[in-house]
């Protein structure tokens, strides 16, 4: 959907593809249902980050906080992700019908 070969998308804030996300599914018809994503970062510590991230996403994706379910966990220093050289994020999204 967004290639890193098109130069619409070089340097874009990750709030675009989400913008954009959201107005292709609408698009075709589709709302949130709900979000469920877990955030794995060793650091920094994203749990007091939470209700700022959730927040966000609400907003952006304009749907009701109670839709939207934000979970932050570390690698215990195994991987990439453990020893802070890369992040991680799983993200289950259920889109229904309008």
């Amino acid at each position: 959907m967004f290639p890193d070969t098109d130069p619409q998308w070089k340097g874009a804030s990750s709030d675009r593809f989400l913008l954009e996300a959201m107005r292709r599914c609408r698009e075709a018809g589709y709302e949130v249902g709900n979000l469920d994503a877990t955030l794995i970062t060793q650091k920094p510590k994203l749990s007091p980050h939470k209700v700022a991230i959730k927040t966000s996403l609400c907003k952006l994706m304009d749907v009701h906080e109670s839709c939207v379910n934000i979970k932050a966990k570390t690698h215990e220093k195994v991987d990439a992700i453990g020893e802070e050289r890369a992040i991680g994020c799983h993200a289950v999204v259920m889109l229904y019908k309008k």
